[in-house]
């Protein structure tokens, strides 16, 4: 029997196994609860080669704990030719950068912030608060997503509401009777 290996990340054991090296690394995801940036944030890179610039959050990967900021992080990507991108070649990507290495602006200064979390007093709901200057921290608004027309082959909203099943859910004694009036049926045909 192996030893047991040491729980700190990154020490891996002479003769660890595939798995056992698996769960040394593994980083740990922060719960969904505890982020404070969404998807349309303004904040501002903290640490790394674009530290110091500001954008906007345009995807966020909860269980990778990264995000994309527009216009930072911007890696190289040589692309071959496709029907998307006709001439490939050298193609510049956002990149994803760490949540621990971003912070959301101040409302009041637009410097770097950390957030507490409070609750709004009319409505109750919770709030990200600046701890910089005690404001609250909007959150962006969300696009509403325009319906698609009815094409030639979609239900009619009409058809699509009609209720058509009514909910009663028959016992297996009903099941029974009815398969022998069916056999009935069938016998008195021949």
């Amino acid at each position: 029997m192996r030893p047991t290996l040491p729980t700190s990340v990154g020490r891996v054991p002479y003769r660890a196994t595939r798995l056992q090296r698996r769960l040394i690394n593994q980083k740990q995801v922060l719960p969904r609860e505890r982020w404070n940036v969404v998807k349309g944030d303004t904040v501002q890179i903290l640490a790394g080669k674009s530290r110091g610039m500001q954008g906007v959050v345009t995807k966020v990967k909860l269980g990778e704990n990264r995000l994309f900021v527009s216009g930072v992080n911007l890696h190289k990507r040589h692309v071959s030719p496709s029907p998307r991108l006709e001439a490939g070649g050298i193609v510049s990507r956002e990149a994803p950068v760490h949540y621990s290495n971003v912070a959301l602006l101040d409302p009041e200064d637009g410097r770097p912030t950390r957030v507490s979390i409070g609750y709004d007093d009319a409505t109750g709901r919770r709030v990200r608060v600046s701890r910089r200057s005690g404001q609250v921290i909007p959150k962006p608004e969300r696009k509403e997503i325009a319906m698609k027309q009815d094409g030639p082959r979609d239900t009619p909203a009409e058809l699509a509401q009609v209720r058509t099943f009514d909910g009663k859910v028959e016992g297996w004694q009903v099941l029974e009777q009815s398969k022998a009036g069916l056999a009935a049926a069938l016998e008195a045909e021949k």
